[in-house]
């Protein structure tokens, strides 16, 4: 296994579409009553287009991971992203970590958090945030275990349902940002 991670560019949109597709279906699918909605939301917001234009906007960041030349993963950090239960004028989002479950419990989410946070913290915020299903408690046990605190409750719908997220946040110094290294569990992903 030769794992690197590097920042996407639109070169690395179709990798992203196909990591998020399978790893947001494998995570949420249980979760999703009507599975119309589900295929709608994975067709609207893994479109390679779309991702194409989110990854030129200047706000995001977006991590690709590969295991020599396949796609495992993909992390997206998002500026000018505030959340209002949040009072710093300072903050980032966490919008996005997804692993593939085969690489669940390999280091990877850890070693894209600890990327992500590293290139969060060159942009100064004082908070990072972020929403991780109620239900994912292997995931919030994951943030939990790397700093972050859970804050409130956050509220997202998809199509007729109403999903529940934890708001989760860690104050960034801005220096580098030091994670202990921790092996991440099996099912490890969040909104």
């Amino acid at each position: 296994m030769a794992i690197r991670i590097i920042k996407a560019t639109v070169n690395e949109a179709n990798d992203i579409a196909t990591t998020g597709r399978q790893s947001f279906y494998d995570a949420f699918h249980s979760i999703f009553i009507r599975k119309d909605e589900l295929q709608k939301y994975l067709d609207t917001n893994y479109d390679v287009f779309k991702l194409r234009n989110s990854i030129e906007n200047s706000n995001n960041l977006f991590f690709v991971a590969y295991d020599d030349d396949t796609p495992i993963g993909f992390a997206k950090l998002k500026q000018q992203s505030r959340h209002q239960q949040i009072q710093s004028a300072k903050q980032i989002e966490l919008q996005k970590i997804y692993v593939l479950k085969e690489y669940h419990g390999t280091g990877i989410s850890q070693t894209l958090l600890s990327k992500v946070m590293d290139a969060a913290n060159e942009l100064q915020p004082d908070i990072v945030w972020l929403n991780v299903h109620v239900g994912n408690t292997k995931a919030r046990r994951f943030y939990e275990k790397n700093g972050f605190s859970i804050v409130g409750k956050h509220y997202y719908i998809i199509g007729t349902q109403k999903f529940e997220f934890d708001l989760m946040t860690i104050t960034v110094g801005h220096t580098t940002h030091e994670f202990k290294t921790i092996t991440e569990p099996a099912g490890v992903a969040h909104r």
